[in-house]
């Protein structure tokens, strides 16, 4: 039995404890739901916007092999299954990919919120009696109010408006995910949770691979945290070689980039040259794309803390470093380094310092990842930020801690407020390729800058689909003019050359294209569609056989070696083109219709009125009757 001077003594110790801090009282589930409202309403009337740009993956052709993509842990494929599973389930409608990034953007900016709450009362209660006197509950408003300025950030947006972007956003939404469970394991909750940060890691590299250096803002936070040091010595050596493992595999998997000097250089080379651009050899490109990087990154930083729309757009062109050397560029890794220096000296403050130092840190940490190849055909690339930037809300305690609760919410709206404003007019920008194009000619106005040709290109393109030839025209001589060598320019142009009748010109146009790039695919297909219009059945073949060997599935060059089978009485070889098409392209009102008339010739009478009644189904004039 207990003696009563035992009991009394416990008593005694358990009033001496340290009082532990007041449970929570005010729950965030009600502004957690009007977020993600407010996140699907920001993108309120965008959600049929087509893909642009970047989104080419979105095809027939490469989303079914997505769907199992995972069972050889290719890159990516965390995400790129997703979108694959959208493709088998919904078809190729861009409302459900369009709904699908918007809700990841949402979860993303829920993650956002739990982390930097679970971070900001982990650094409460981790410092000294009355270092940090700040209530939780400005703490959680700060953490929620972070959350809001990033999911409404025109910068963020450029994420989830690129439909091939869900990678970005799943591996930020898994990132911060993990970083939670590490505070959460920080925070004496147990080794459990320090596996489930490992594996939500493993979650947000397979979702991409920019998320390599997660485990170094993981170590920052132990840091902050003055924990160092958890669990067992076989269980911390276990949790690194989780780590590492994953992060190596990932390498492993893209060490075909890692290092080297990639994004089509070797094609590119002689239109650095021709622009001006001293390229000694790969390795001075490589410095020199190292400190261009370390430039940028300031450049990205400002657009976080200053969102001004006229420096945004979805191709801007950047001047390049032609080696680690040039002027000004050769102060940008120094200071790049002095910036991580004074994150890590503020970090070690911790408190509310630490945090600014955290915040600093977050984004100078994952940004290495910049630094392993050579950035020279997209070198400035504003989506790539989402996973950097998500950090920066950690600065608010130290921007923000000192004000009244009151004061925080009416700031937070204000800000809240006018992002908004400037996410909707660059969401704008997304509603055509031709306000996409227009909106980065606009933003690139010098034009001794290397590539900026491409946005006449492009925006050329999106002109010759409204019927505006001669604006069309007018882009595509300026492209030429600017980079003589863009094989992509000569292709554009042959088609409106074609649409004019000028068929002299435009062959001449095509041959050139493919003089410049023999592995350009698509210039042998458009070159195998004008000769079969004018009838060079041999050399059409030729030029179709040779884009198939590029581009197997490429829909055009099948179409018209159908056409020219068909012609020379190959009917079996007809149709198996024809079925390779509409096996990716099952709607494929022209495949349809060609079959259609390839079965009436081979007097298969059933099957020809059923592809021509299908083909007339999807619009296809000239099938509406073709079975008579």
């Amino acid at each position: 039995p207990r003696s009563p001077d035992s009991v009394a003594s416990r008593a005694r110790r358990k009033k001496q404890r340290p009082a532990v801090a007041r449970p929570r009282t005010i729950s965030y589930a009600l502004p957690c739901a009007l977020l993600i409202v407010g996140v699907f309403l920001l993108f309120a009337g965008s959600y049929r916007y087509p893909p642009v740009f970047d989104d080419k993956i979105i095809n027939p052709v490469q989303l079914p092999g997505f769907a199992t993509s995972c069972l050889t842990l290719a890159a990516r494929c965390l995400s790129y299954t997703t979108l694959a599973v959208t493709y088998l389930l919904a078809g190729l409608d861009p409302l459900w990919f369009r709904l699908g990034n918007v809700l990841c953007h949402a979860l993303a900016s829920l993650a956002c919120f739990l982390f930097f709450d679970r971070l900001f009362d982990a650094v409460r209660r981790s410092a000294p009696a009355g270092a940090d006197p700040r209530p939780f509950e400005k703490e959680r408003l700060l953490a929620f109010c972070g959350a809001v300025l990033f999911a409404l950030h025109p910068v963020a947006l450029y994420g989830p408006a690129y439909l091939v972007q869900r990678s970005i956003i799943m591996a930020t939404l898994f990132s911060l995910l993990s970083l939670a469970a590490l505070v959460h394991a920080l925070s004496g909750h147990g080794i459990r949770w320090m596996w489930l940060a490992v594996l939500l890691y493993v979650a947000a590299l397979f979702s991409k691979e920019h998320a390599v250096m997660l485990p170094a803002v993981g170590l920052a936070i132990a840091v902050l945290l003055d924990k160092l040091t958890f669990g067992s010595r076989p269980q911390r050596l276990a949790l690194a070689a989780a780590v590492a493992a994953a992060a190596f595999l990932i390498t492993f998997k893209l060490s075909a980039v890692v290092g080297t000097v990639y994004e089509y250089y070797t094609r590119e080379l002689t239109t650095l040259q021709a622009a001006g651009v001293t390229l000694a050899d790969p390795v001075s490109v490589y410095f020199g794309s190292v400190a261009t990087q370390a430039w940028l990154f300031f450049k990205y930083l400002a657009l976080w803390l200053v969102p001004n729309p006229g420096w945004m757009s979805v191709d801007l062109r950047q001047p390049i470093a032609s080696g680690p050397f040039d002027w000004p560029y050769v102060l940008a890794l120094p200071a790049y380094l002095l910036y991580g220096g004074a994150g890590v000296m503020l970090l070690l403050r911790r408190g509310s310092l630490g945090l600014l130092g955290l915040g600093m840190l977050f984004p100078w940490l994952l940004f290495f990842t910049e630094f392993v190849t050579a950035r020279i055909q997209e070198p400035f690339v504003l989506y790539r930020s989402y996973l950097w930037m998500a950090g920066l809300v950690a600065i608010l305690p130290f921007v923000a801690g000192r004000l009244q609760a009151r004061h925080i919410i009416a700031a937070c709206a204000a800000l809240a407020l006018l992002l908004s404003v400037l996410a909707r007019e660059r969401l704008a920008t997304f509603e055509s390729p031709l306000a996409l194009w227009d909106d980065v000619v606009r933003k690139n106005t010098d034009q001794s800058l290397i590539f900026v040709d491409r946005g006449y290109s492009n925006r050329a393109v999106a002109l010759l689909r409204e019927g505006r030839l001669g604006e069309a025209m007018s882009d595509l001589d300026t492209s030429i003019r600017l980079n003589p060598k863009n094989s992509h320019s000569y292709v554009n142009r042959a088609a409106v050359l074609g649409r004019w009748g000028e068929d002299a010109r435009a062959l001449a146009d095509l041959e050139h294209s493919i003089e410049l790039d023999p592995q350009f695919a698509e210039a042998h297909a458009e070159l195998c569609a004008m000769l079969l219009r004018k009838e060079a059945s041999a050399r059409a073949l030729e030029a179709c056989n040779n884009a198939l060997k590029l581009a197997p599935d490429l829909p055009l060059a099948l179409l018209n070696r159908a056409v020219l089978h068909a012609n020379a009485l190959r009917m079996q070889e007809a149709l198996a083109d024809l079925e390779r098409v509409l096996k990716f392209e099952p709607g494929n009102a022209i495949a349809l219709y060609n079959r259609g008339m390839v079965h009436k010739r081979m007097a298969r009478a059933a099957e020809s009125e059923k592809d021509l009644r299908e083909a007339c189904r999807l619009g296809f004039a000239p099938a509406c009757g073709a079975d008579r």
